[in-house]
């Protein structure tokens, strides 16, 4: 979980009108899973990211890593693709 992600939470929890404090209590969790969500902490449960996720609704989607094209390359009429393991361009 990244910083980033954690602080969409956030946003998306104070949208709802929520406290922690009144997220936990709505949820029947403690404060921990919530501020450790938005903080971009990585030691939380897959079930509690979804319970808290889905309380300010948003949505938990995994999805399986592949390779991206992103547009086909001139010079070889191959495509170029995004590799996200290691984050750069390839020529295919």
């Amino acid at each position: 979980m990244s910083v980033q992600e954690g602080l969409l939470i956030r946003k998306s929890r104070k949208k709802s009108g929520y406290t922690q404090l009144e997220l936990c209590k709505k949820l029947g969790i403690s404060h921990a899973p919530i501020n450790q969500v938005e903080n971009g902490w990585e030691s939380i449960s897959l079930f509690n990211l979804r319970m808290i996720c889905e309380a300010v609704g948003l949505e938990v989607v995994i999805r399986e890593k592949n390779l991206v094209v992103i547009e086909p390359n001139p010079s070889t009429g191959n495509n170029w693709i995004y590799d996200q393991f290691t984050s750069g361009l390839k020529n295919k």
